[in-house]
């Protein structure tokens, strides 16, 4: 097979159903009418056997298309012309499902055959296919046990995936500068919704990573059938603080799911991240006192007053006092 060769792609998201795949290549030597190619796929792209005999290379009038009797991930089309040596041919599959990151495919063989479809005339092709679209994530509104300013509670988190959740997986995320974590000498600990669920929580200031050590599957007989496996990720996050006001906090960002190889597998595309967090009830102060220099009636005076705030008051923020009338 020549060095003439590429494969393309009409979908480039990840884990994208009913892709069609564009198969460009020439041979060294001549295919004759009534001969044999065969497509070997990786295993990490999935075809749907129905659709990838449906689509234009495998119409009738240009050949006959049969999923291989002893290998399933493999496609044999047979040729109702001949195709000539060095000549370009482009062969489109469809019904094909795309890997589930952007790491690099696993490698697409092709193999020609003569008209006993057991004699090789060439092979090669070896090439692999990425995808350059993340899946989607949507992170639901945050539980949490208190909408206090500054209360240290805990944090419950749940989303929803495009794309099939495996072990070895990380999630990533940053929490907004407004809320805490490992709040008041205390460590923030990760602990999944489902028992079934094993994750390993690290934290670094306000950067979050989970990695999925087990998942609970759907169908336990067949663990490794990707569509298996669950959707949706539930955990909850203790010992972290409330913002100190009730304004509404930043959102969480650069919300993606990654591979344990560092490649992206889906991430929350909302612009201005997802989920900010309001409070509804002020903190309380603490310890106050108001003292004066004199007690005399009708006098000016100057009055000190002090206290102590349960939350940290930021360098823009300001003191109103009310006075009574």
């Amino acid at each position: 097979m020549s060095a003439d060769k590429d494969l393309e792609i009409d979908k480039p998201t990840n884990y994208a159903d009913n892709a069609v795949y564009t198969f460009i290549f020439s041979e060294n030597s001549l295919v004759p009418e009534g001969g044999y190619i065969r497509i070997d796929f990786p295993d990490d792209v999935i075809f749907d056997a129905e659709a990838i005999l449906k689509v234009e290379s495998c119409d009738p009038a240009v050949a006959t298309c049969t999923v291989a009797s002893d290998n399933e991930r493999s496609i044999i089309i047979k040729t109702i012309t001949q195709v000539e040596r060095e000549v370009q041919v482009k062969h489109k599959l469809g019904g094909i499902k795309n890997a589930r990151s952007y790491a690099p495919s696993g490698t697409f063989a092709i193999t020609t055959f003569d008209t006993d479809s057991v004699s090789v005339i060439d092979i090669g092709f070896n090439k692999n296919v990425a995808t350059s679209t993340a899946g989607d994530i949507t992170f639901e509104p945050i539980g949490r046990e208190s909408d206090v300013n500054g209360d240290i509670n805990t944090y419950t988190f749940e989303l929803t995936t495009a794309i099939p959740m495996l072990p070895t997986d990380v999630l990533k995320f940053t929490v907004p500068d407004q809320i805490v974590m490992n709040a008041g000498g205390l460590i923030t600990l990760c602990t999944p919704k489902n028992p079934d669920d094993e994750i390993v929580c690290g934290i670094s200031g306000h950067d979050v990573q989970i990695t999925i050590k087990k998942l609970a599957a759907r169908d336990l007989l067949d663990p490794a059938d990707l569509t298996n496996y669950s959707q949706k990720l539930g955990w909850t996050m203790n010992n972290i603080a409330n913002p100190a006001s009730v304004q509404t906090s930043d959102g969480f960002q650069d919300i993606r799911f990654l591979t344990e190889g560092n490649y992206l597998i889906s991430e929350n595309k909302e612009v201005d991240g997802a989920v900010p967090v309001t409070n509804l009830a002020p903190g309380i102060i603490i310890d106050s006192n108001l003292f004066q220099d004199s007690l005399q009636a009708d006098t000016n005076n100057n009055y000190t007053i002090t206290f102590t705030p349960i939350n940290a008051l930021p360098a823009a923020g300001s003191i109103k006092l009310k006075y009574p009338e």
